[in-house]
């Protein structure tokens, strides 16, 4: 087998992009999906909606891991609020095992949005850190194919 710092030069791009570089170099195999008893890790099809993130009150929270189609995606998310809290910051995080988390994006308007990012990765969740007591957040993802990576 070939040493990938050879494959890669590890002298550009983030680590993140490196990490991304060596799961593309490893191939399309599914991963198998780390097993918990409490939240096992449903997957996200293709043009589904689904949300990751549901209600939450508690801060901070942990929204449920899904797993991620193969290959390049883009992920368009979408932040709900019961009531505009008065801050709020939430993050989307990205895995490659299930286990150890990079966030990718994070959003802190109190009003809602819809953002989209390109990612690789096998495993998506989001973060509720910061909120408002009486604030219930939401977060929603739309998974689907990236046409050029």
């Amino acid at each position: 087998m070939a040493n990938v710092s050879q494959l890669i030069n590890l002298s550009t791009g983030s680590p993140s992009d490196i990490a991304h570089l060596i799961a593309d170099w490893l191939g399309p195999e599914p991963v198998p999906i780390p097993p918990t008893e409490e939240n096992p890790p449903s997957a996200i099809n293709l043009g589904q909606t689904e949300t990751i993130l549901s209600d939450s009150t508690i801060v901070p929270t942990t929204g449920s891991a899904f797993a991620l189609p193969a290959g390049g995606t883009r992920l368009t998310w979408q932040t709900v609020f019961s009531v505009i809290p008065v801050s709020v910051t939430i993050y989307l995080q990205v895995s490659l095992d299930g286990a150890k988390w990079a966030t990718i994006d994070e959003s802190s308007n109190i009003l809602g949005e819809i953002r989209s990012k390109r990612v690789n990765s096998r495993f998506i969740r989001a973060v509720l850190n910061e909120a408002d007591e009486a604030v219930s957040a939401s977060v929603k993802v739309l998974v689907r194919r990236e046409r050029a990576w």
